[in-house]
């Protein structure tokens, strides 16, 4: 019998994965035939910027993990991200339409469908709908209906859509290449899929991915999906931000960010020297502190983990900023008080006292003229 041959194309912001698997008939066991990989430049934040520099890119991938596994690839499936991909929740009401009132497959996709039918603008499109739990006759918390008995089914599913545009120039990279779409898969989902066990999501767990451009989470509690989202921090801002901080080039920033940057706060850096070299520059003028193999050497002692926490820690874990309009904290401080802390609240201005720095006009007194 013909091995069942099924791949997947993953177009992220740094790198076009692909893999090449043989899924066995009987036992539904996969065992990988192939992998490729190539830089992708051709996407900013899971959109693609570039079309024929990503196509370039999946076509490298794809001949790479074709000439590892010895077959090509016709069908494949797409891993889909980017901050334009929501996620909301929904609810569908059916009655069961057997009459002994068993439920049955075709009840619990008519189920589905009829939570699937959200109110969505014209340019989205729904990539997946993930049942949370079923309701049987009020009976809530129902994992798998099939086979119950019932009048009445309900389903809370969550429904992951994203914008049309987006996601066909992404399957047109793909299709470009002679490849032809099978199904959108949205990347974070299948992460923790391929990550997780059943035991970690009913217990309650959250997956964080870190990206090139992007980074995804996923929340899961009783074996269900309660939450996803993606959030616009990645690797390169981090590389970005140590650039600027240590005032040195984006590959040099590379490196230390994957030689000496910590994610923990055990770690102590601020007595160790980094050994930042530079390329050689036409016109400095210190020939003894040019080495002939790298260029010049500049030892720094900022902490890497310095430029990479504000970034971490404002994106990851804080809540947005609220931008006030200018001067409405000093209007707020001075309703506090004049000291800020709240102590002189309770005075009040004379409102017969004129301003600081402003000039009392008394109003002229009215002429009065005599016949």
């Amino acid at each position: 019998m013909r091995p069942y041959l099924i791949a997947g194309i993953d177009i992220g912001n740094s790198q076009v994965k692909v893999v090449i698997a043989k899924i066995d008939r009987d036992t539904l066991g996969a065992e990988i035939l192939g992998m490729g990989n190539a830089v992708s430049n051709g996407l900013r934040r899971g959109m693609v910027v570039d079309m024929e520099e990503t196509i370039e890119n999946v076509r490298t991938a794809v001949q790479r993990a074709e000439a590892m596994a010895g077959v090509s690839i016709k069908r494949a499936y797409l891993a889909v991200n980017g901050l334009h991909i929501k996620t909301q929740t929904s609810r569908g009401v059916i009655a069961v339409s057997r009459a002994d009132n068993e439920i049955s497959q075709n009840d619990i996709d008519r189920v589905l469908q009829a939570a699937s039918v959200v109110s969505l603008p014209a340019n989205r499109e729904i990539i997946h709908v993930i049942p949370r739990n079923f309701i049987v006759d009020g009976s809530e918390y129902v994992k798998n209906p099939l086979g119950m008995k019932g009048v009445r089914l309900e389903a809370d599913v969550l429904i992951i859509d994203g914008l049309s545009p987006y996601l066909r120039n992404a399957a047109k990279c793909v299709n470009e290449n002679g490849i032809e779409v099978a199904g959108l898969v949205y990347a974070p989902l299948a992460s923790a899929y391929a990550s997780l066990d059943k035991n970690q999501k009913e217990f309650g767990v959250m997956n964080l991915e870190f990206g090139g451009g992007t980074s995804t989470l996923t929340v899961f509690h009783e074996a269900d999906l309660l939450h996803s989202a993606v959030l616009p921090v990645g690797s390169r801002h981090i590389t970005n931000d140590i650039a600027i901080a240590l005032r040195t080039s984006l590959d040099v920033a590379e490196r230390i960010k994957l030689e000496h940057a910590a994610t923990s706060e055990g770690e102590d850096l601020r007595r160790r020297e980094i050994d930042a070299a530079l390329p050689s520059h036409p016109f400095r003028t210190r020939p003894d502190r040019v080495r002939h193999d790298r260029g010049p050497r500049r030892r720094v002692r900022p902490r890497p983990d310095h430029a990479r926490r504000p970034r971490l820690s404002a994106d990851l874990v804080r809540t947005p900023p609220v931008h006030r309009p200018r001067g409405t904290r000093r209007r707020r401080l001075a309703r506090r008080g004049a000291d800020g802390m709240g102590r002189g609240a309770g005075r009040r201005r004379d409102p017969r006292r004129p301003r600081r720095g402003r000039a009392r006009v008394r109003p002229e007194a009215p002429r009065v003229i005599r016949a």
